[in-house]
């Protein structure tokens, strides 16, 4: 069996459909794909050897690589002649005993057996089977278009994702620059901080050692200092913007990194010794929670 291969794309969503029918219009596949953490796929088929499914899960498992996935299969009749076909019963009583009453009405011979069967009316086409190979190649035809649908449909929501997200990563490069900028003012405010405390202790202002006092001020300025942070979330944003345009899945890679940044975030505002510097760490989280939404659906 032999399935078309479909080039690495840039990054796809993980909802989907696609649907096609082969050129002998013998088989018909319809595919749908939603979300999902891993890959997930359901075969509705009632005809597949487990040498074919086999064949055709290793080609969805090559071409897609996370959400659920719902294979439909559906196979037309080739069969029309009375060659293949079977005796419906319930039909031929009924022409039976329309021929009795027919010939009750005319006076004659109630009809025989032969009559009744004659009768084209009380035969059924029945379905003739399939050849394995002519299925073979009808299904290899069917999912390799109705796979290329999925994937273009898959494409065009993922690049509205990919635009999404590059705006909030924007966003959150924004703040993490705010808060860079804030943490230049740490030392200086923290150490009027400690001078005014000092002075609150005393009614009358008394002398501070200078040396003592600069010892305290690093001191405070080494617990509140988020340099480390800070370049871990440029890194993170790096990576991200890299992904972005991967020719390769990226859903999992970028739930990671989600994760990272938020982890930083929150170190820098447990570390945060300004109310600013707070602020930014909140509406930075606010934009990771709607980033970290976005991610869900990619692939």
């Amino acid at each position: 069996m032999q399935l078309c291969y479909l080039a690495p794309t840039l990054m796809q969503s993980m909802t989907g459909h696609g649907r096609a029918t082969d050129s002998s219009g013998v088989v018909t596949i319809e595919l749908r794909t939603v979300n999902h953490r891993h890959l997930d796929i359901k075969l509705n088929v009632a005809m597949f050897s487990a040498a074919l499914e086999e064949v055709v899960t290793r080609e969805l498992r090559r071409q897609l690589h996370r959400g659920a996935l719902t294979l439909n299969l559906s196979v037309a009749s080739t069969a029309t002649s009375n060659d293949a076909s079977g005796l419906d019963t319930d039909r031929a009583v009924a022409v039976f005993q329309e021929l009795v009453t027919l010939a009750r009405t005319l006076g004659t011979e109630p009809p025989t057996l032969a009559m009744v069967v004659a009768n084209p009316l009380v035969w059924r086409a029945r379905a003739a089977p399939v050849d394995a190979a002519k299925l073979e190649g009808a299904v290899s035809e069917a999912l390799a278009q109705a796979l290329a649908a999925l994937v273009a449909m898959r494409q065009t929501e993922g690049a509205a994702l990919r635009a999404d997200v590059a705006g909030r990563l924007q966003q959150l490069r924004q703040e993490a620059a705010a808060i860079n900028l804030l943490a230049a003012d740490v030392p200086a405010m923290l150490r009027q901080r400690l001078l005014d405390r000092l002075n609150k202790i005393s009614d009358v202002a008394v002398p501070v050692d200078p040396s003592r006092l600069a010892q305290e001020v690093v001191f405070h300025v080494d617990r509140a200092d988020i340099s480390e942070e800070v370049a871990r979330l440029q890194s993170h944003f790096e990576q991200v913007e890299t992904a972005l345009h991967a020719d390769e899945p990226v859903g999992r890679r970028l739930d990671f990194l989600v994760q990272e940044i938020g982890r930083e975030l929150s170190t820098i505002g447990a570390k945060s010794a300004s109310a600013e510097i707070s602020h930014h760490v909140v509406a930075a989280k606010t934009v990771l929670e709607k980033l970290r939404e976005q991610v869900q659906n990619v692939e």
